[in-house]
């Protein structure tokens, strides 16, 4: 704010880093930030297929739903990649829409993975593996991140509509005098509002993953399987043949 690269008042998250050199420091904790969020995901996958097998009905619907909430997982922080390395920057051609693109696949995915998870914690529910408490918490979340999320989305084409009939500077400087201000200012709630119970979704797994252990083991393949692989009985068909 000190160098006029923000205003003060509920600015978009984005926004705050347009500019360098805090474009840097938001990339660099973003990107991070996206790596133990798929982490998590894949976790959170394992966890459950682990807890559920063998209980799954004959159309395998609980694994499915489980794979497809991983898949809109990956793919909502795929797009949070795409945010932490594209800024929301209008003085670079395309760059903003871009990273706008980013910000529907990171919200939007994100939303459907909270809808399936939530679905899934149902379940585990009627299974007693889960508490109802934690289904009520994490279905409230997801629908308050559904209602301020699509609020953050609608409200901001409009804003950004009449916002561009104006070029007297940048989306970072929108000033309470430049058209549809309060609209703006109402989209940057909800985008708040929709991310920090995100943040609280995730971390209503804290618990669960309390109970796991995950173990990565790396081992030697012994002399006679290494003997028979194709490169090798390739090579002995040849040694074979010369003889």
């Amino acid at each position: 704010m000190s160098q006029d690269h923000i205003y003060p008042f509920v600015p978009a998250i984005s926004d705050t880093a347009a500019r360098i050199p805090e474009a840097n420091i938001f990339s660099e904790l973003f990107n991070f930030s996206v790596v133990l969020m798929a982490l998590s995901l894949i976790v959170r996958y394992l966890q459950f297929e682990m807890l559920t097998k063998g209980l799954d009905s004959p159309d395998f619907l609980l694994s499915r739903l489980n794979k497809i909430g991983l898949g809109c997982g990956l793919v909502s922080a795929f797009g949070g990649t795409i945010i932490a390395n594209f800024p929301s920057n209008e003085e670079l051609d395309g760059m903003i829409y871009v990273h706008d693109a980013g910000a529907v696949l990171l919200f939007g995915s994100g939303a459907l993975y909270c809808w399936v998870q939530s679905s899934l914690t149902y379940k585990l529910t009627q299974l007693g593996m889960s508490s109802p408490f934690l289904f009520t918490i994490r279905f409230i979340l997801t629908c308050v991140i559904t209602v301020f999320g699509t609020i953050f989305f609608v409200a901001e084409l409009f804003a950004y509509e009449e916002f561009r009939h104006q070029s007297k500077h940048v989306v970072a400087n929108w000033e309470p005098s430049d058209p549809a201000y309060s609209i703006h200012v109402l989209s940057n709630v909800g985008e708040w509002i929709a991310a920090l119970c995100f943040g609280l979704f995730g971390i209503t797994f804290f618990e669960e993953f309390q109970k796991i252990s995950l173990h990565v083991e790396c081992s030697e393949k012994s002399a006679p399987e290494r003997q028979r692989s194709p490169l090798l009985e390739y090579a002995n068909i040849n040694s074979g043949d010369e003889e």
